[in-house]
């Protein structure tokens, strides 16, 4: 097997699928788009493997930070990049310019008005989530600036001591809400990171660092027939908990416990039988990002130039037209941007050290 975790790959995949699934199942019957109404498990599945793949991944190179951040950049913004000149030339071309400007720093729309996490979305919608993948990202990669050998506890600890403080320190008490933040009425710039840091969401990740030094420290064993029942087992819940109900909250206190009896038995299982390898499903997981940043933009974009024709199909048609238009899509975006932005960090990063990067 190469660099990946199939079982983490494939999840990504299907993670994209469920946020994509929710926002297109507008359109479908209120009975049948009930099914998809528990589809923002998919973002605690994203945080989930943000921290395990991060972990993973680093786990026999020490990275410099600025080889850390240069992949970490060119992962994330050239793709991140054109959508956003797609939707400010039309979606949000009315739009003023500190709110294009401050969208493409990954900043949110409402830091008062509206609840943690999403405080009001991204302009652009689902970006919003980008804005805690840096965040954490950065306090990884000091972590492993600070100590490579101890990065998982250094960044773990720090999160949950960073988050819980500044509850305490604006609120006066502590909670694993991830509707949770700082009580503070947001008027200057370094306000917004407090409300930020202060947000239980970014617990999701610290799972999945934790997760990822198990896996990590998990000797490799073969036993089919557990890691079997373990699979179907856990696929089974999640299939009961997602399709029969709307799980809207994010963390603690929402998603994350439908998140994880999925990811658990996924990664029991890859350690303990493995996955066979997937065309469709390693494709799916490739092309995820590409769906995930895109499909909201393709969904709007068509709302608001196309409403007359949207009134007049079907539901099931429009439903199965989004999602082969989103497919397409994101598989350009993949090719021509997402692709070349990676190599472009891993040869930035290589040429900075002369030395080979750890694959992230």
């Amino acid at each position: 097997m190469n660099h990946k975790v199939l079982s983490v790959h494939y999840l990504r995949g299907l993670a994209a699928l469920m946020v994509v699934a929710l926002h297109y199942s507008y359109y479908l019957p209120e009975n049948i788009g009930y099914f998809f109404g528990s589809g923002s498990v998919g973002v605690d599945v994203f945080f989930i493997i943000s921290g395990f793949i991060i972990t993973f991944a680093t786990r026999k190179q020490a990275d410099s930070l600025y080889n850390f951040s240069v992949k970490r950049f060119f992962r994330i913004y050239p793709l991140f990049i054109i959508i956003w000149m797609v939707s400010i030339f039309t979606l949000n071309l009315d739009a003023t310019f500190p709110a294009k400007l401050q969208s493409l720093f990954l900043f949110m729309n409402d830091y008062n008005g509206s609840n943690a996490p999403a405080f009001g979305f991204n302009l652009m919608g689902p970006p919003w989530t980008l804005t805690y993948e840096v965040l954490f990202y950065a306090i990884f990669g000091i972590s492993m600036c600070i100590s490579h050998k101890y990065r998982a506890l250094i960044s773990g600890a720090g999160i949950v001591l960073i988050v819980f403080g500044l509850q305490f320190i604006f609120n006066g008490h502590v909670s694993l809400a991830a509707q949770t933040s700082a009580d503070m009425i947001v008027s200057r710039w370094w306000q917004v990171p407090v409300k930020i840091l202060s947000t239980p969401i970014l617990f999701e990740f610290v799972v999945g660092v934790f997760l990822a030094e198990v896996y990590i420290r998990t000797d490799n064993a073969r036993n089919t027939i557990l890691s079997s029942v373990v699979l179907l087992f856990g696929v089974v819940v999640f299939a009961v908990l997602f399709f029969t109900g709307e799980m809207r909250l994010l963390g603690f206190k929402g998603g994350i416990w439908v998140a994880l009896t999925l990811f658990i038995p996924f990664i029991i299982f890859d350690k303990l039988h493995g996955f066979k390898e997937s065309k469709v499903m390693l494709y799916l997981g490739d092309i995820s990002y590409s769906m995930y940043i895109s499909h909201f933009l393709l969904l709007t974009t068509l709302m608001h130039y196309y409403p007359s024709i949207l009134a007049t199909l079907n539901g099931y048609i429009i439903f199965t037209c989004l999602l082969t238009s989103c497919f397409i899509i994101a598989a350009l975006l993949h090719r021509l941007i997402e692709l070349p932005g990676i190599k472009l960090g891993k040869k930035l990063s290589l040429g900075r050290n002369g030395t080979v990067p750890a694959s992230i």
